[in-house]
């Protein structure tokens, strides 16, 4: 039986230069575009439909950063709750920064 979580290195990531999704387990995975540029998915299926949820581009989320937002997301499908319709939530209760006049 192979490991669950946390396949890939800092190393391996930093590295990776193919077109394609590379997983870390747990529903993360870090697709590589075939311009080059990186980003991190968590993929979850909740009431019987699969989604895609961004975390953000390499490097500016780092492997650590990623594990953290994915384990954070599986604890909300855990509880059956959509992570995607919960940011979009989040970012509505926010506040509208000041405009210039």
């Amino acid at each position: 039986m192979g490991r669950g979580l946390n396949r890939l290195s800092a190393v391996k990531v930093a590295r990776l230069k193919s077109p394609g999704y590379y997983a870390d387990g747990g529903c993360l995975y870090l697709r590589v575009a075939p311009g080059g540029s990186k980003g991190w998915i968590f993929r979850f299926a909740i009431a019987g439909r699969t989604r895609d949820a961004g975390l953000g581009s390499y490097p500016a989320i780092t492997l650590v950063t990623a594990r953290e937002e994915a384990e954070y997301r599986r604890r909300l499908v855990a509880a059956g709750v959509d992570p995607i319709d919960a940011k979009r939530k989040e970012r509505e209760a926010e506040p509208l920064p000041l405009q210039r006049p």
